[in-house]
């Protein structure tokens, strides 16, 4: 659901366990919030990943993040927020991002 109406451009999904409904409570979908919810790859040099830190926290937030290559001590971009909403402009933000390194 959070990819429905992204511009992936050349990315590609390789990890989706992204199943949040953001008209649900959190309680009825606690165990949906995680650190592990989706990576997209983009020409086997940048990656988008995203998850909710901590897990199972209802005082949590989402975490994106932009890595190149496996320099995750130095990501090109770091997005955090707790709605679902404004995570989905992060991802789009952070895909038009990589677009214009390529």
């Amino acid at each position: 659901m959070i990819l429905k109406g992204l511009r992936l451009k050349n990315g590609n999904v390789t990890y989706n366990d992204f199943d949040i409904d953001p008209d649900l409570p959190f309680e009825q979908q606690k165990w949906s919030f995680k650190q592990d919810l989706l990576q997209i790859v983009f020409n086997d040099r940048y990656l988008v990943d995203v998850g909710w830190y901590p897990d199972f926290n209802e005082q949590g937030h989402f975490r994106l993040v932009v890595i190149q290559g496996i320099d995750w001590d130095n990501p090109l971009m770091k997005e955090t927020c707790r709605n679902y909403y404004e995570l989905k402009n992060y991802l789009q933000k952070a895909i038009d991002f990589i677009a214009g390194l390529q």
